[in-house]
Order: structure tokens, then C-alpha cells, then sequence
């Protein structure tokens, strides 16, 4: 770095976001909305801040990751702390944010500032940034656009069965689901149906009943997800 960027880095690095005597700050409620553990919030402030200085010294423009928006969302209601304080004493300029217009040009454009800031975080810090703040572009403006807020006292939260073997494997979702449909089709005996050498195809018993209708209801749940996942969105 040169010197009036670590001059920079240090001020940003000494500023705290949370007033020093308040009984509720910043932080907590981060957490609480978040449902962040204290030391994963701390991190994500502490990348916020990296964040910040990218945008100030990267010459070009910079793009969060989701959980680094919602710290910068939240610095931004406490305006006096970030217009007052954070922007003209600390960065010494005005840093705005700038949501996505939608659309696919502005889909392009924003994944493009994203893998921009990644590597300059790399070049300016000299590491790769931490993949559980930081995460790859395509979960970045996929799997975390989906993020949403929900009342805890009026609806339950079960986890979905992870995906990332099937991200992994970089197998499309229309693979996926002829994949399953053959599955179906060996699982269940119903190859002779092509041939026509079994007039009811709904005449199972036993485990084989009950093995057709789960997997077609996991080939209804993949098509679904495959036409939801076809548009996209982003944000910033």
C-alpha cells in the first residue's frame, strides 16, 4: 500500500460502528436480524471495513457481497454516524449505495464489479478473501439473492436439503431432471412402458407405489425450480 492508502486503512480499521454507550448498538442488532453469531458478525464488520477501502483506493466500482450489504444497510440508517462522521472524516469522500435497476445488462454488470473487487481485495490485502463472507460469484447473485426476512414467532425455518454436491458437480438443472425421471423410470419397473407391455402405469403396489410418487414429486419440485432459477436478479 502506499502511504496515504494505509493512512486511510487505519482510520477506517480505528472507527467503530457502534456508539460506545449504547445499550442496544449497531453490532447486536446486526446480529439479531442476521441471527449472526457475535464472532461471524464481528468478521463481516471487519470485511465491511475492507469493503470500504476498496472502494475508496480500487479505481473502479466495487460490489458487496450480500452479508457485507447488510452491514453497510444498517451503517446507513444510523445517518449520523455515516454521513456525519464515516464519510467525510474517515473515507473523506461521500460513498453512496447504488441497488440494481434489474435486467440482464445490469446482471452482467454487477458480477463483473463483484469478481472486479475480488481480486482487488486479493491485490490489496494480499490474501484471498474468506469464502463464508466473501462467496464465489455464481452463489453470490444466486443461492444468497434469495435472502428474505422472516417473523420467527409466526413461522418455523427448516433448512432445504443442501445443493452444493450438485454445484460441485456443475450439473445443469434440466440435467437434473432427466436424470431423475430415468432414475424413476429404473427404480420403478416402468421401462416396459415404452413398449406398451403394461397398460396401467399407475398399477404399483408396495414399495414401488411409494417410490414412483416420491420421485415424481422430487421431478415436479426440480421442473419448478428449474423455470424459477431460467430468470434472473441481482442486486447490490
Amino acid at each position: 500500500m502506499k502511504f496515504q492508502q494505509a493512512e486511510l486503512y487505519q482510520r477506517i480499521q480505528a472507527f467503530s460502528l457502534d456508539e460506545i454507550d449504547a445499550y442496544f448498538p449497531l453490532s447486536k442488532r446486526l446480529a439479531r436480524d442476521n441471527r449472526w453469531s457475535a464472532n461471524y458478525t464481528q468478521r463481516v464488520i471487519d470485511e465491511y471495513k475492507k469493503f470500504a477501502f476498496l472502494a475508496v483506493v480500487a479505481g473502479h466500482l466495487v460490489t458487496p457481497s450480500e452479508q457485507i450489504d447488510q452491514v453497510w444497510h444498517m451503517h446507513l440508517i444510523y445517518t449520523q454516524s455515516y454521513w456525519g462522521e464515516f464519510c467525510p472524516k474517515v473515507l473523506q469522500m461521500q460513498l453512496h449505495h447504488g441497488p440494481t435497476r434489474g435486467g440482464s445488462d445490469e446482471d452482467r454488470t454487477f458480477k463483473g464489479w463483484y469478481n472486479k473487487t475480488l481480486a482487488s481485495y486479493k491485490y490489496f490485502f494480499g490474501y484471498t478473501p474468506p469464502a463464508d463472507i466473501w462467496p464465489p460469484t455464481q452463489i453470490r447473485f444466486g443461492r444468497d439473492l434469495h435472502v428474505v426476512r422472516v417473523n420467527t414467532q409466526q413461522n418455523w425455518i427448516i433448512p432445504k436439503p443442501s445443493l452444493e454436491l450438485v454445484y460441485k458437480l456443475s450439473l445443469k438443472r434440466k440435467s437434473i431432471l432427466v436424470l431423475l425421471c430415468l432414475l424413476g423410470l429404473k427404480v420403478t419397473g416402468c421401462e416396459p412402458l415404452l413398449s406398451q407391455n403394461i397398460k396401467n402405469q399407475f398399477n404399483f403396489s408396495g414399495l414401488k407405489f411409494f417410490t414412483f410418487y416420491i420421485l415424481i414429486a422430487i421431478a415436479i419440485i426440480s421442473f419448478a425450480y428449474t423455470l424459477r432459477g431460467s430468470g434472473g436478479y441481482s442486486g447490490g
